[in-house]
């Protein structure tokens, strides 16, 4: 088949420049065939919309980790940084604030995998 006998699914603009899915490097104006491969070339137009579902998860496991983190680093350098001398009681009850973090941290992480393991298995559901 060729280029010519496609229409094409959505109108480009003309000067849109075509690109190979399998080669991107191949790039000219207006449709055409990848010397490479011999498929037929595509439009590289912006998506009208940008998954950010990826994205969110990702911000909300960082604010996940800084709520876990910032507490340790604050329990763990301000009485340095401010001289201060606690009592042995209290330094001893800060110090099992400090290491349950990791411990919080590790039921955080396995929580999500539990997450990442359902939704692999919604989407192999959908298919």
């Amino acid at each position: 088949m060729h280029a010519a006998a496609h229409k094409p699914l959505i109108e480009v603009p003309a000067g849109t420049i075509y690109t190979c899915p399998m080669h991107p490097e191949v790039r000219q104006i207006g449709p055409g065939t990848c010397p490479k491969c011999g498929m037929e070339l595509e439009p590289e137009i912006p998506a009208e919309h940008e998954d950010v579902g990826h994205i969110a998860g990702v911000l909300r496991k960082l604010l996940i980790a800084l709520a876990l983190a910032v507490p340790a680093v604050v329990i763990a350098m301000v009485p340095h940084m401010l001289a201060l001398h606690p009592s042995r009681s209290t330094a001893q009850a800060l110090r099992g604030v400090e290491l349950l973090s990791p411990l919080i941290a590790a039921l955080a992480m396995s929580l999500s995998s539990v997450s990442v393991i359902g939704n692999a298995l919604r989407l192999r559901a959908r298919e």
